[in-house]
């Protein structure tokens, strides 16, 4: 549990993420992980037609669709490659000694619930190159990831510039409490301005618990 996972797709949005992860490795001193996901993408084949076309047709067009498939996963794999070297080269000439990068086959979710046991905190664009031109609040696949991820994610956005203050919303229950505790144990987040909000409630003690919450972020540097 110590990688910072930065997710990378080759989409405008990679130069912002790639700035986040860089960001978030001085800011936690743990080993920055670049990761490109070659998805699958899915194929309407010549069987799209049976009926249309004779037995034939079908099997030849199928076959010349088998070789342009495999060419297209080998390109799809010399580009990551690239890419991942590029980013690394530069994280390198940002000061960052440990820096490793992981190109993969599947999907992007659960990719990354496999090596759940390997990070600290995930880094992801608000979008990938799947939807880079439709305006969404988030990429399809961040909302499974939100659901199932147990570590913290860093959902970056289309620009990224390193953030001077946060927000958390806090109403007194058990989740919360865990919520603050992860800020306070994390250092993602120290030294940048805290906004600790609380909406009245039906929570026993709610204004005891909040003023024990502040204290205690005011208590980080």
């Amino acid at each position: 549990m110590n990688k910072i996972i930065t997710c990378i797709d080759g989409s405008a949005i990679t130069s912002a993420v790639t700035e986040a992860g860089k960001w978030a490795e001085k800011k936690l001193n743990k080993p920055l992980c670049f990761l490109h996901i070659i998805e699958k993408s899915q194929q309407h084949g010549a069987d799209d037609y049976t009926g249309a076309i004779g037995l034939g047709a079908q099997s030849a067009l199928l076959e010349e669709m088998t070789i342009l498939d495999e060419q297209k996963s080998k390109l799809a794999l010399t580009l990551g490659n690239d890419l991942l070297d590029s980013v690394a080269e530069d994280a390198a000439t940002y000061g960052i000694e440990t820096v490793e990068t992981m190109q993969r086959h599947g999907d992007i979710v659960e990719e990354l619930m496999a090596l759940e046991q390997l990070t600290r905190l995930i880094v992801i664009g608000r979008k990938g190159a799947g939807h880079a031109h439709e305006f969404k609040a988030l990429g399809s696949h961040i909302e499974t990831l939100l659901r199932k991820a147990t570590q913290p994610i860093f959902i970056v956005p289309e620009a990224f510039s390193p953030p001077k203050s946060f927000m958390i919303a806090y109403d007194g229950r058990e989740s919360a409490d865990r919520t603050l505790q992860k800020v306070l144990d994390g250092g993602l987040l120290h030294g940048i301005d805290c906004h600790l909000v609380a909406v009245k409630n039906n929570e026993v003690m709610l204004k005891e618990k909040f003023d024990t919450a502040k204290t205690s972020l005011s208590s980080e540097d």
